[in-house]
């Protein structure tokens, strides 16, 4: 199912990309033209011309965001670590959130569907934060600790509430971290706010962990 759901949403931000991304090129190329015509514009037009280039310019940029949220392809250009920060400060800067952002390359220590897993709990995560925390900060984590790669996200919102935790999002979220055998937590902080905790194994430990039920299962 979640490898139908990615082969769609690949498909949609090709589409969006090609057909209205090149569409919303197109009319703002039109309109900046008429701010080099012949004849001057008329004074009282200035500011309506501004004002739908400005619209434009909004809708490109809300069209590449949702194009990159839908394919992250930098996953395989830039990496996990490199995606995971541009989309944080992206959503913190879109949301008015202070960002407390720390993280580590990880290159190398997950598969790419893992990789892409794991980006994809961090989307859901912060978009919970967005529809339903009503916070003010969001610290994220990327690191290696012990046997596996560790996401954090922690906010200072409003806690566990219901729609938080009965949510299409949140079976989503288990099923992909069932997927990579990893352990997700998520928690209500003692003060305020909640906390989601990934850790997946890595690709050495998986290795172990398959080699070790094998060897269990011929016994």
């Amino acid at each position: 199912m979640l490898r139908t759901l990615e082969a769609e949403r690949q498909r949609v931000a090709s589409e969006l990309h090609d057909d209205v991304g090149r569409a919303l090129a197109t009319v703002g190329e039109l309109l900046a033209s008429l701010e080099r015509p012949a004849e001057p514009i008329a004074d009282d037009a200035r500011p309506a011309l501004a004002a739908t280039l400005a619209t434009i310019r909004g809708i490109t940029e809300s069209v590449a965001r949702i194009v990159r949220d839908y394919h992250p392809a930098e996953l395989v250009g830039q990496g996990l670590e490199e995606t995971l920060r541009t989309h944080a400060q992206q959503f913190a800067q879109r949301h008015t959130l202070a960002l407390d952002l720390r993280t580590m390359d990880v290159r190398g220590l997950l598969d790419r569907e893992h990789e892409l897993h794991l980006f994809r709990i961090a989307q859901e995560a912060l978009a919970n934060v967005a529809r339903h925390a009503r916070a003010t900060h969001v610290a994220i984590r990327l690191r290696r600790e012990h046997d596996g790669v560790v996401l954090v996200v922690r906010d200072n919102g409003v806690g566990l509430v219901r729609e938080r935790t009965a949510g299409l999002g949140l079976v989503t979220m288990r099923e992909r971290a069932e997927l990579m055998r990893a352990r997700l937590r998520i928690r209500a902080l003692p003060s305020r706010g909640t906390e989601v905790r990934l850790t997946v194994p890595v690709a050495g430990e998986r290795t172990d962990e398959r080699r070790s039920a094998s060897g269990s299962r011929r016994i």
